[in-house]
């Protein structure tokens, strides 16, 4: 607990008050905004990471999810992004298998889209590593908006190994589904799947011209805004 008390104190030390009202609007944690009730303490995440590279290797997985059950938003960051610290610099599959599989088992922490888009690469390239993604169908079906949008963004860590048959398959059923961090994740998804495979892409719009949210489509098109026009392209 000394330890815990040392990191807390140091991470406290970077908060900054007078910037709270912004960062708790810039999060949508206002009353009644998508994220409402979760508390920030206006820290800059390259500070915090300063404070993520001095520690994580003295810390235990029991350390880390004291911080990940926290009420304050960094202090969550903090602590998965110690899980995937250690994740990363981890040599042997067995040890990289403890890590994800803990990040996993605490998924409940990861309840924010900031936290959520930190943590998609790994868990990509995990599912991608031992060549199972049961996690990202379990998630995909769940009701909770946090596991379908970590399920949906995983698979752009998939787009560099050439698979791509299962972030358009989540995005399909997910067109309807009436969430802003949901649509913009497919818009996002799709966006970066261009840059991989333009064709499929334009196939996969042209497709589904009719169901498209604005904001999917935004962004999705992003990029291909620059050399077609998007409403003959979809008409």
């Amino acid at each position: 607990m000394l330890l815990i008390n040392k990191i807390k104190s140091e991470i406290n030390k970077l908060s900054n008050p007078p910037q709270i009202a912004f960062y708790t609007k810039f999060f949508r944690a206002l009353p009644g905004d998508i994220c409402q009730g979760d508390k920030l303490l206006a820290i800059k995440i390259p500070e915090l990471r300063k404070v993520i590279k001095k520690y994580y290797f003295v810390m235990t997985l029991e350390d880390a999810k004291y911080f990940m059950d926290s009420e304050y938003n960094e202090m969550r960051f903090f602590g998965q992004e110690v899980i995937l610290t250690k994740f990363n610099k981890a040599k042997a599959i067995d040890e990289q298998k403890i890590l994800i599989e803990f990040l996993l088992a605490n998924v409940n922490s990861i309840n924010h889209w900031n936290l959520v888009d930190n943590c998609v690469s790994e868990i990509g390239q995990w599912c991608w590593q031992i060549q199972d993604f049961t996690i990202l169908e379990q998630f995909h079906n769940s009701q909770s908006v946090w596991k379908k949008r970590i399920a949906i963004v995983s698979n752009i860590r998939l787009f560099k190994f050439g698979k791509f048959d299962l972030a358009l398959r989540f995005i399909q059923d997910d067109l309807d589904y009436n969430h802003e961090y949901i649509q913009k994740a497919n818009g996002w998804v799709l966006r970066e799947l261009g840059k991989y495979n333009e064709k499929t892409l334009i196939e996969f719009l042209q497709f589904n011209k009719s169901r498209l949210p604005p904001i999917t489509k935004s962004y999705a098109t992003e990029h291909l805004r620059k050399t077609y026009n998007i409403p003959l392209l979809l008409q």
